[in-house]
């Protein structure tokens, strides 16, 4: 009998044991995958953190800068009158010593009603389209940026020719003792003194700037002339035009001239110009 209640409490006992053992495997098991479990959870954090370091730097790379319709483009200003010095120069390259130009502080034409010198009004519209065509991202030069200059006309050529310009663009306006006339012009060199090729090249951008002009202000077309009396002209190794404006000697256009809001359209149409011939070229 002893015996028996003996083995008995054994059996038990090995039954007791073994469900301990299970006990235990389980809570291991279940404690290496909560184990698992967090180890994958940190990766995926760290791996979104990563993920969200490197979104963040491309969004704030710094965006390529686009060109203006202008970038490359050289052109110098030239605003016609303001000079300083008295000088005596040849027509051109070889002229003989009759043949001359007489170049003193002269400002040009005067308005009739505004009462503005030719030198003052060319150089307003030449500062407020060098402010246009830099925006445009062209390299502009400026013969002057004030009231005179000492710079003779074949200085002011040879400048443009020095800096090997695009385009030397003169800025002028028109006056006769009869006030009825009217209108813009723009004349460009005769191949007679100067490079055949650069005779070619000024008269087609004369074209296309004159068109732009009469389309944007409105003014009387008197379309391109050619000339070869013309000091700026005679000594360019460079595309040249002058751009006549309008006439000061004309009341109507002399009050047109000095309005802000007109002078804009005026400068709108030679920048047009500009970008149709530089669009164009390239």
């Amino acid at each position: 009998m002893k015996r028996i209640i003996s083995f008995s409490l054994l059996i038990v006992f090995l039954i007791s044991f073994a469900g301990c053992g299970k006990s235990s495997e389980k809570t291991e098991s279940t404690e290496q995958s909560k184990a698992t479990s967090q180890s994958v959870t940190a990766t995926t954090h760290n791996t979104e953190k990563t993920t969200e370091k490197k979104t963040t730097e491309s969004s704030t790379t710094k965006p390529t800068e686009k060109k203006g319709k202008l970038s490359g483009f050289k052109v110098l200003l030239d605003a016609g009158h303001g000079c300083s010095g008295n000088y005596v120069e040849p027509k051109y390259k070889g002229a003989s010593d009759s043949e001359v130009t007489y170049e003193n502080s002269s400002t040009g034409t005067t308005g009739v009603v505004t009462k503005k010198r030719e030198g003052d009004l060319t150089l307003e519209i030449a500062l407020k389209l060098q402010k246009k065509l830099q925006n445009l991202g062209a390299d502009v030069l400026m013969i002057r940026t004030k009231k005179t200059t000492p710079m003779s006309l074949v200085q002011r050529a040879e400048y443009g020719n020095k800096h090997k310009v695009d385009l030397a663009f003169r800025i002028h306006a028109d006056g006769l003792d009869d006030q009825s006339v009217n209108g813009a012009s723009t004349l460009y060199p005769s191949a007679e003194h100067i490079n055949n090729k650069i005779a070619e090249k000024s008269k087609n951008i004369a074209s296309i700037i004159q068109k732009e002009y009469i389309k944007s202000t409105g003014l009387a077309d008197r379309g391109t002339v050619e000339r070869n009396d013309l000091v700026g002209f005679n000594f360019t190794t460079v595309p040249c035009v002058l751009l006549e404006l309008g006439f000061m000697t004309n009341p109507e256009e002399d009050k047109k001239m000095s309005d802000k809001e007109f002078q804009k359209k005026m400068v709108d149409g030679i920048t047009n110009g500009m970008i149709a011939y530089y669009t164009d070229k390239h």
